[in-house]
């Protein structure tokens, strides 16, 4: 580990990013802004590893030089200002986030996934739709993989995107359904089996 290193430590569901000051400390951004903290602290109890960047446009000196003039700052935001960003920008200048890059991708591939799902959900009759997206969410709210009835959400799926990933659209997927179909039943549109 180098002064000017991007370190890199595992969390659950996500990776912390800093800037690594020699002397076992680190330089990163969290919620409270841009501080110094110990290895340790920066860590965790997890191992950190080192991203390397091939075309690094700032020396570990200047990487860190511009670190320290964010110190204090406190405007973070998990999509447009994070940990990765501010790494990325001391060390390239670009405001760059590998991790958000794959959420927003993974974000399309579940819209793709839900618009498929909406037509097939259309095009069923109305407990048959309950059924199959109550069985997507089940699958996604245990973070298991969507199988069985509803093949037709996991069809749309891109490689990569979890069934957890797409809990909160699948619990869509079933309320819509589930209050589609009461309607339907309220205004005597659906036929009963």
């Amino acid at each position: 580990m180098q002064r000017g290193d991007h370190l890199i430590t595992p969390r659950a569901g996500y990776t912390h990013h800093g800037l690594y000051l020699g002397q076992q400390r680190v330089i990163h951004y969290v919620q409270e802004g841009v501080a110094v903290v110990t290895l340790e602290d920066f860590q965790q109890g997890w191992p950190s590893s080192v991203r390397h960047h091939l075309c690094r446009r700032f020396d570990p000196e200047q990487s860190i030089a511009r670190a320290f003039k964010r110190q204090g700052e406190d405007g973070y935001n998990v999509l447009f200002n994070n940990c990765e960003h501010f790494v990325h920008w001391c060390i390239e200048g670009s405001h760059d986030s590998q991790q958000v890059s794959q959420l927003v991708s993974s974000s399309l591939a579940a819209s793709q996934a839900a618009r498929l799902a909406a037509s097939t959900v259309g095009q069923q009759a109305g407990k048959h739709t309950v059924q199959l997206a109550a069985q997507a969410a089940s699958a996604a709210v245990t973070g298991s993989q969507v199988a069985g009835g509803a093949t037709a959400l996991a069809t749309g799926l891109a490689a990569g995107v979890t069934a957890t990933t797409l809990a909160p659209l699948a619990l869509t997927v079933a309320t819509s359904a589930a209050v589609g179909y009461g309607v339907g039943k309220l205004l005597g549109w659906v036929l009963d089996d």
